[in-house]
């Protein structure tokens, strides 16, 4: 994982580069790749024991992300970003509110996790993980 600052990062739903040549006011600046690697190493080592530890609150989030995408395959997005995004809300106690800012941040924070085929692996399992595992509303 460490060659992740290496690579050149991209939205994997376009064929757009990383090159903010075109519109550098619209884009927000990409984090550290090895500080969103550690966040999603830190996130995904919740196995089916530590998701089931985690508070009914905490697993609601994640559940709920299952629950929105039912029976939907594995993708980039919705399913990854929205992933990504319950993880990282999770991990530093963020609301669920969402600014337009918050949610590119997310984005690319996604697209570069995407782009590690470890790092989707993972992810995939999670995805598995709670979509076998997700309560449907009664």
């Amino acid at each position: 994982m460490e060659n992740m600052a290496h690579h050149t990062h991209r939205d994997p739903t376009t064929s757009e580069g990383s090159s903010d040549a075109a519109s550098p006011q619209k884009r927000p600046a990409r984090p550290d790749p090895a500080e969103m690697v550690r966040i999603l190493d830190c996130t995904l080592k919740r196995d089916a024991r530590a998701l089931q530890a985690l508070k009914d609150q905490e697993q609601g989030v994640l559940y709920e992300v299952a629950q929105r995408h039912s029976g939907q395959a594995f993708c980039f997005a919705p399913v990854a970003v929205d992933l990504i995004d319950a993880m990282i809300r999770l991990q530093l106690g963020l609301p669920s509110q969402r600014s337009q800012g918050f949610t590119e941040i997310v984005r690319a924070i996604a697209a570069t996790l995407w782009e590690d085929q470890h790092c989707r692996s993972r992810l995939n399992q999670l995805w598995i993980m709670l979509n076998e595992n997700h309560r449907t509303p009664k």
